[in-house]
């Protein structure tokens, strides 16, 4: 699209969608099925989250764990578990108990979830 003078309007980058997000409390977490890309998790107690093999998604699936309450919630990886960049293979992530807490991992080549960002809470 020329303006005055014959000079171009470079194209501008197009914001991304935003990602979608699902309100939990115990549940079962199966990023394929719901479609969702970040969890915020409500219970006003201790939830319990499950989320499911990262070889059950497609490779490089990625969500999002955060704690909606000021509670200390626990993600429990089934098979395959969470890499955080430590010593091997890790089964939970369980949130500070401040609103905000949050974790992210993407399904990795190895059959587990490796952690991309965390804000508080401890991968144990």
């Amino acid at each position: 699209m020329p303006t005055e003078g014959g000079a171009y309007q470079p194209r501008l980058r197009q914001p991304a969608p935003p990602t979608p997000i699902t309100t939990i409390q115990d549940a079962l977490v199966d990023p394929d099925v719901s479609g969702a890309g970040a969890y915020w998790i409500t219970k006003a107690t201790a939830a319990a989250v499950t989320l499911v093999a990262a070889s059950t998604v497609p490779l490089g699936t990625v969500v999002s764990f955060i704690a909606g309450t000021a509670v200390a919630h626990v993600v429990t990886a089934q098979s395959g578990g969470i890499f955080d960049g430590t010593t091997g293979a890790k089964t939970k992530w369980t949130s500070a108990a401040f609103i905000g807490s949050s974790i992210t991992l993407i399904a990795a080549p190895n059959g587990g979830w490796a952690t991309l960002d965390q804000q508080l809470g401890t991968v144990g």
